[in-house]
Parts: structure tokens; sequence; C-alpha cells
């Protein structure tokens, strides 16, 4: 019921009004009811499949269930689709849950003989995913004008990660370096002797430890 009022509130000159009136709320509602309602038993069902595939379930066992697959097949089905409505009317959306959307959305259509419908779902799916693809590419071809290039999929955020850690640890032992190298300089002022490697390690770690303990400093700034 819950599926079939959100889906028909969509619907003709009205729709699109609660439609810009709700959108924040709306969206809010798929990503929830996928979430915590149509994810976690989409996992059963296709783990009660392969369960079957593999003859781990009878198929006496499996006829028990069949019912209550039908059952949900159905609620999916419209629940399904009200999401897919929303997030279709929706200018900015995350394109790979669109498209799991419509992909999920497909199969139950498919269960039902709906083929045609099923058929134009994927040629969306598919068309959106070539849209992306080509919005991502005139991006790259500008990237000198985009500053926000490197958060974007078509980037790889790992190795973009690991040179920024790499570029801290390059500048924290620079700057333990330096501090070595300023404590050397004021021993050979006053006259001391010059500490060996080990010890001048051992002595910057004490100062650290000291910073870090009784200054609230970890001198990584």
């Amino acid at each position: 019921e819950l599926a079939l009022t959100v889906k028909h509130s969509l619907d003709g000159p009205l729709g699109d009004y609660f439609f810009g009136a709700r959108k924040d709320f709306l969206l809010k509602f798929c990503f929830f009811i996928w979430k915590k309602y149509i994810a976690p038993p989409l996992h059963q069902i296709e783990t009660l499949y392969e369960l079957v595939m593999t003859e781990e379930v009878s198929s006496d066992a499996f006829m028990r269930y069949q019912p209550l697959l039908e059952e949900a097949r159905n609620a999916f089905t419209d629940m399904l689709e009200a999401i897919s409505s929303i997030l279709t009317k929706t200018e900015k959306v995350d394109v790979i849950f669109l498209c799991k959307i419509n992909i999920e959305l497909c199969r139950f259509l498919e269960d039902q003989g709906e083929f045609r419908k099923a058929a134009q779902l994927l040629r969306f799916a598919y068309n959106k995913i070539i849209e992306h693809k080509d919005y991502v590419l005139s991006r790259g071809n500008e990237s000198d004008k985009d500053i926000l290039l490197p958060m974007t999929v078509t980037c790889d955020n790992v190795k973009i990660r690991s040179m920024i850690e790499d570029m801290k640890s390059e500048y924290y032992n620079w700057k333990t370096n330096l501090r070595k190298l300023i404590r050397a300089k004021k021993r050979e002022d006053d006259g001391k002797k010059p500490l060996e490697e080990d010890e001048a390690n051992e002595e910057d770690y004490e100062f650290v430890e000291i910073s870090r303990r009784y200054g609230s400093d970890d001198l990584k700034d």
C-alpha cells in the first residue's frame, strides 16, 4: 500500500508539484526503503535460489517458499517502480544507484512476463550510463579548469590518498631532520660533542613525546 501510494502520488501535474515540494524527503525515503526493506530480502532470495541450484535445498522445500516469494515479488515491483520514478525525476542522481534499481526492477518484470517494459528500463539505464560516461569524458578534457575532478569516479582515489599520505610522511621527515640539524648546530656552538645518529634520533623521539604529552602537540601540523 505504501509503494502504491508513493507511486500514484507522482502521477500528473499534482505529482510534479508534490515532487518539487518534497524532493529531499522523497530521496531520503528511497535510500531508507532500499537499505532497510529491499536490499536485505533480495540478498536472501538470491541465496535461496543459489541453494536450490546447488541442491542444498530440495524442490519440495523450495515450493513451501513459493507463495511468500510471489507476494514479495509483487510488493518489491511496486516499490522499485516508485523509487525508479523518483530517481528518474531527479536532475542530479547517483547513476549507479539508479541503474541498480532499474536492473533489479527488470528482473521482477521479467518474472511477471512484462518483457517490453523491462527492455525499456534496461535501455534507459544503458543510456544513463553512456550519458554519464560522456559527461565524465568532457570533464576530463577540461581537467585544467575542473577543481573537483580528483574527487570523481574517473580517478583512482586510493592512489590519490596514498600520494597524500606519502607527501605528509615526507613533510614530517623533513621537520624531524630540521629539528635535529638545529640541535646539532646549537651543540656545535656550545662546544659540545656531536651526537651519534641513534642518539640524535632518540633525543628527537623524547622531544616529540614531551611535546605530545605535556603540550598536546604531536608536531604534525
